[in-house]
């Protein structure tokens, strides 16, 4: 028989039924780097077969044999449970998912001719018959069994798992560059769905919110795995595991909760009605190494369980208690235990929140709708930092839907290519590629109207791939999400390409459309830092991209009389690891405009960081280095902007993850004259201090065109400038998103200033 693999769904074809079996054609769909695809590899396996075992094996079978006549075992059992493999057993005749007895075949003549090319190659082996090498010339003296693969294997002799593993090798160069990850990118490459993460020593996370959460996506059927940071009763460390299964036990009788072994249960969790209300929170965990259990309670062999099921059991008209201790009745109840060290285990909330670290949910969904767009990163020099937008609208239900919700609940996930396998075979990957820094505006409006109610987003730094979740209300059928992917910096030099994947992925149908040209992000941007935000998007879990984002805080005021005149204030994108810092300046156009005369301002930044790059109107700006960084740590630097006839507010900076190892230190703004005085007079032309009032339209950077989201706009409007924490007023708490760490200070108020 030959294996035709789709999916993950096993096709046996006879010899007689396709072409596939004549030429031991496997085909595996993927998810590679945004896009379903088709890998097709032979059925060639890699296999590890010692010859030398077969003198072992015989030794061991005569020594149990020996064991087993002086227990006084009957002849029969003892020549069973002592057979060694045979051609029967091991052969696809007579298992359809074993390894082909063509294979078979075809595998030890392709080992002989690559053992007799080494020969042929180095005459030493040739010139010591003692050599290993001679063993491998001959026949093996046995079938080969699923046992002899080399890599993945399955207890069940299923096929797919080894063919999927070949693909993905085949994708990313070699089985070396597949070796390790993270169980969210394993997910994403086999369902192309958006992962997220809980990481339980986070604090935001929630357990009395997150097991309802769990219970909801066991109901919705959705892929979960988790993982461990150090290794404890039974748990590997460093470790992933797979969620088969979470279960309440409710009805549970008092008296259970009363055994020394679970007394406090639901303390860790912060259940603390457990016992009152009976119930008992389960987790079914499987080791995808097959081996290796947890040993505290509820585990297989644990005494609690005699005692929980006991507890547990249904009450009779009668009164009497019906016992599931019985193999029928726990399997009935969905509590079944192997009883054998198999990697399959029960454990309670409460210890699989001390015993793990974290839970990886994957959304999906049975029956998803999903649709990938291509996109490129603008060009290094441009200041239109997007390329394409898209529109999405929910719409009314579609043939086929058995049940309609009044949400729906859409996931868009910005996917860049992967780095695996670039430095293990991959020949198109080259070693320096790395990739850029990302992130998602969201803009809603109303019908046609071409302006946006509320504008948000999220910024995701340099990881491949962030998401973020939205949740469209149907009753709001003319109300529209425009998706704007944005970004700051510039891809690898060797990804000539520029390229990444925007992905939506929905539980029902909606409606995506590519707008025909990109709003304008002047406005956009300005509605991100000072507007409404959606109530509809937030993100899922406690992962990377869970973080505060869109701070503000004032770094420079300049006031006449009790109003101010322009503000420079900081937006801090840095939380969920971000890695993105904006500096807007805000000019009161009331104030500075009322008048038919306006005046001009001039100012230096100067922004100390570490690991990121910084973007102007002009493009790129060069730094210099402030404190060089030890071996293998980055330097800190700053960048020295200076700004003339500034008289309209607009982004007048931005600053980016360009590197592993960032931070962001402080920004210090210090105003100028036109008139040759100041600490940067050399660097300003000098000009009259006053000048007629320029219009937003016909000012220094209002063509849109030319000067794209740096372009100058109105002010903003609302109460959301008033707002921003003042750095240069120590009475105002400063929120940050770091732990509030103790800081000693001892230089005055210039050192204090410096420090926040």
């Amino acid at each position: 028989n030959r294996l035709l693999v789709r999916s993950t769904d096993v096709i046996s074809v006879d010899d007689d039924e396709g072409a596939a079996d004549s030429y031991g054609v496997v085909e595996m769909k993927l998810f590679v780097d945004g896009f379903w695809e088709t890998v097709t590899v032979d059925d060639f396996l890699p296999c590890l077969v010692d010859q030398g075992r077969r003198t072992e094996e015989c030794a061991l079978q005569r020594a149990m044999k020996e064991s087993l006549k002086d227990m006084g075992v009957d002849r029969e059992v003892l020549e069973a449970a002592t057979k060694p493999p045979t051609t029967k057993n091991a052969s696809s005749k007579f298992d359809r998912l074993a390894i082909a007895d063509r294979s078979r075949a075809t595998l030890l003549e392709a080992k002989e001719f690559l053992h007799q090319d080494r020969f042929s190659r180095d005459p030493s082996f040739r010139a010591n018959p003692t050599s290993p090498f001679f063993d491998c010339l001959r026949p093996l003296e046995r079938e080969v069994a699923m046992s002899d693969l080399a890599y993945s294997k399955t207890t069940s002799n299923q096929l797919w798992v080894p063919f999927l593993e070949k693909a993905y090798s085949k994708v990313h160069g070699s089985y070396k560059a597949i070796s390790g990850g993270q169980v969210e990118e394993a997910f994403l490459d086999l369902t192309g769905a958006p992962t997220a993460m809980w990481i339980f020593d986070s604090p935001t996370f929630e357990a009395v919110k997150f097991w309802n959460e769990l219970m909801t996506f066991r109901r919705e059927e959705l892929p979960m795995g988790c993982g461990t940071s150090q290794s404890q009763v039974g748990v590997v460390g460093m470790h992933a595991y797979s969620i088969l299964d979470v279960r309440e036990i409710k009805n549970v009788r008092y008296d259970f909760f009363l055994n020394e072994a679970v007394r406090g249960m639901g303390g860790v969790s912060g259940f603390v009605d457990t016992a009152a209300r009976g119930i008992v929170r389960l987790l079914r965990i499987r080791n995808p190494h097959g081996r290796g259990e947890w040993q505290g309670n509820f585990s297989d062999k644990s005494p609690i369980w005699k005692q929980l099921l006991k507890s547990m059991g249904d009450q009779e008209p009668d009164g009497a208690v019906v016992d599931l201790t019985d193999q029928a009745a726990k399997k009935d109840s969905g509590l079944e235990r192997t009883m054998r060290n198999d990697g399959t285990f029960w454990i309670d909330y409460d210890s699989f929140l001390q015993a793990f670290h974290n839970v990886d949910v994957v959304f999906a969904f049975k029956g998803n709708h999903a649709k990938s767009f291509g996109s490129t990163f603008p060009h290094k020099k441009s200041t239109h930092r997007t390329t394409r937008a898209f529109e999405l609208s929910v719409i009314g239900r579609q043939p086929g839907e058995t049940a309609v919700s009044d949400t729906v609940e859409v996931y868009v996930s910005i996917i860049q290519k992967t780095k695996r396998g670039a430095r293990h075979g991959r020949s198109d990957r080259m070693k320096s590629y790395k990739p850029c820094d990302t992130g998602i505006l969201v803009g809603t409006r109303n019908g046609n109207s071409l302006d946006f109610d509320a504008v948000d987003g999220r910024f995701f730094g340099l990881t491949r791939n962030g998401h973020i979740r939205i949740m469209l209300e149907r009753r709001e059928s003319d109300k529209r999400y425009v998706l704007m992917p944005i970004s700051f910096g510039h891809p690898a030099a060797t990804d000539e390409e520029r390229s990444f994947v925007v992905r939506v992925v929905a539980n029902s149908p909606l409606m995506v459309r590519e707008m025909p040209k990109c709003p304008p992000l002047q406005h956009v941007i300005q509605e991100f830092c000072f507007g409404q935000k959606i109530r509809q998007l937030s993100t899922a879990g406690t992962s990377r991209h869970i973080g505060k984002q869109g701070a503000r805080s004032t770094v420079f005021e300049e006031k006449d009389g009790n109003s101010f005149l322009f503000k420079i204030i900081r937006i801090d994108c840095l939380g969920g690891e971000g890695g993105t810092v904006l500096l807007y300046l805000v000019v009161n156009d009331r104030r500075v405009l009322k008048s038919d005369v306006s005046t001009p301002f001039y100012f230096t930044v100067d922004i100390n960081c570490k690991g990121m790059l910084c973007r102007t109107v002009q493009g790129l700006e060069e730094s210099e280095i402030t404190t060089k960084g030890k071996m293998f740590e980055a330097s800190w630097r700053r960048f020295t902007l200076v700004f003339k006839n500034e008289d309209r507010s607009r982004l007048l900076c931005c600053c980016v993850q360009s590197g592993v190892q960032y931070q962001m230190g402080s920004i210090k703004v210090r105003k100028t004259s036109a008139l040759g005085k100041g600490p940067i007079s050399k660097f300003v032309v000098a000009s009259p201090g006053k000048r007629k009032r320029l219009d937003c339209e016909h000012g220094r950077y209002s063509d849109y065109e030319e000067n794209g989201i740096f372009a100058s706009t109105e002010s903003p409007r609302g109460g959301a400038v008033s707002d921003c924490v003042n750095l240069l007023d120590f009475s105002q708490p400063i929120e940050s998103n770091r732990p509030q760490q103790p800081i000693v200070i001892d230089g005055g108020p210039d050192a204090t200033l410096e420090a926040a």
